[in-house]
């Protein structure tokens, strides 16, 4: 059975080859029907399997809650513990005994993860235990990681990485929860509980890693970034710091992630880690673009100017700089794939943050200046290595971002010099154009012979 990945690498190969001849294109159609109505075929039984097991645990839940009063407390918490033993029992002996099929134990698998999750605020019910929702949630997470590990299952992979920054949000949006009882005995969301994230997190991401699936390990990232947030705001917050200097130290933090992301997608370049690789690449591009965006409006920190202040946050965005530049000319010379001007690329990025981080004392107006100009240079960067890394989802994203910049300055410039109505027509009229003319340039660059790209 093909996997889907190699499904999509064959689909970018058979253009190489009928672009140099190697097969005809009638050949590389019926070659891409073979192997890709198979991928749609497998994406699409799994989808239903998945969606079912969603759906008949929600029926499970719904009719053990309609006949609950009727049950007795016995009754009630073994119910509850069959119908997870059942449905991992069943999962197990539709993936690992003869005659197996992977799909529908996954599905299973599935199912018995959702329906423990349920069974713990219901227990909490049944007995009337004070509890609070960030425990509630981090047992589920415990509970469920024992059968990623032991079935090796994606499905529950996949739920304990989402369920993962929800705890974390869960437990930052209810600091007033430490009078509560807790299983788990956590305590206030600023101090220690709050860090306990961070091995959460390199727990599922090394699940991640041992099963190679791209989704959890994005879900571990986006959760990193919600802790980052978190971590400068916590510590920012006691500093009483101007305006414009805590948002520099904030859009450092997460610009410096971002440069941190891409230079470990340098690092992972062979391929069965490929999908990683892009998966750091978008990312990186992403929390370069949330860190720097906000800066580029300058009059948002009129007469808010302050210095340069050394916080906890600026310390770990030096860190994250240092170690993004170590790690770039780590990865220098063992690089197999991409842009030979990558490294020189993302170490201009890096000195350009590590400069913009200083610019407080110069004013708002520099500050703004300064990151327009380094935004747009790095998008352009972007689209730049998106081409020569033949990465057409990073490339499509670098042109949203660098339309979305456009589109900022130019109603940031002439809100208030313009009618609204006249702004709003102009603003769509040229998006419209600058995208029918990005869409045909993207098109001709990743459509041309591979020949052309070098």
């Amino acid at each position: 059975m093909a996997k889907r990945g190699w499904v999509k690498t064959l689909a970018t190969e058979l253009d190489a080859w009928v672009a140099d001849g190697v097969i005809s294109r009638e050949q590389g159609e019926r070659i891409r029907a073979r192997y890709g109505g198979q991928a749609e075929y497998n994406r699409l039984s799994s989808s239903i399997l998945i969606l079912g097991a969603i759906l008949v645990g929600l029926g499970i839940i719904l009719f053990i809650t309609s006949n609950w009063q009727a049950l007795g407390q016995i009754a009630k918490v073994g119910l509850i513990a069959a119908a997870i033993v059942a449905f991992n029992a069943v999962g197990y002996r539709w993936r690992e005994r003869p005659g197996a099929s992977p799909r529908v134990g996954e599905a299973f698998l599935l199912l018995g993860a959702i329906v423990y999750g349920a069974g713990i605020w219901l227990v909490a019910q049944i007995f009337q235990f004070p509890y609070n929702h960030a425990d509630s949630v981090l047992a589920w997470i415990v509970g469920i990681l024992p059968v990623v590990w032991l079935m090796r299952t994606w499905s529950v992979l996949v739920l304990a990485s989402f369920l993962a920054p929800v705890w974390l949000i869960v437990l930052m949006a209810d600091p007033s929860h430490q009078g509560i009882f807790s299983y788990l005995f956590l305590s206030n969301p600023t101090t220690s509980a709050f860090y306990r994230y961070l091995p959460l997190a390199a727990l599922v991401g090394a699940f991640a890693y041992r099963e190679r699936n791209w989704t959890a390990l994005t879900m571990t990232l986006l959760g990193l970034a919600i802790w980052l947030g978190r971590f400068g705001w916590v510590h920012l917050e006691s500093q009483g710091l101007p305006e414009l200097s805590a948002q520099l130290q904030i859009s450092a933090l997460f610009a410096t992630y971002g440069l941190a992301l891409y230079a470990l997608g340098m690092a992972h370049r062979d391929e069965a880690m490929g999908r990683f690789a892009q998966v750091y690449r978008i990312l990186a591009l992403v929390f370069l673009f949330v860190g720097n965006f906000s800066l580029t409006f300058a009059h948002h920190h009129t007469g808010a100017v302050g210095n340069i202040t050394f916080t906890p946050v600026s310390l770990l965005a030096y860190a994250g700089l240092a170690g993004s530049a170590w790690g770039v000319n780590r990865w220098l010379g063992a690089l197999r794939a991409g842009s030979s001007n990558e490294p020189t690329l993302l170490l201009m990025m890096i000195a350009c943050q590590f400069i913009g981080m200083h610019l407080a004392p110069a004013g708002s107006i520099l500050v703004s200046i300064w990151f327009n100009l380094l935004l747009i240079g790095e998008l352009l960067a972007f689209l730049y290595l998106s081409y020569r890394l033949r990465d057409e989802k990073l490339f499509r994203l670098a042109l949203y971002g660098f339309a979305f910049e456009i589109l900022g300055r130019y109603f940031d410039t002439f809100w208030t010099l313009l009618p609204r109505s006249f702004s709003f027509l102009v603003g769509g009229a040229v998006l419209i154009a600058g995208g029918i003319i990005m869409e045909r340039k993207r098109k001709a660059l990743f459509h041309q012979p591979p020949e052309a790209r070098s």
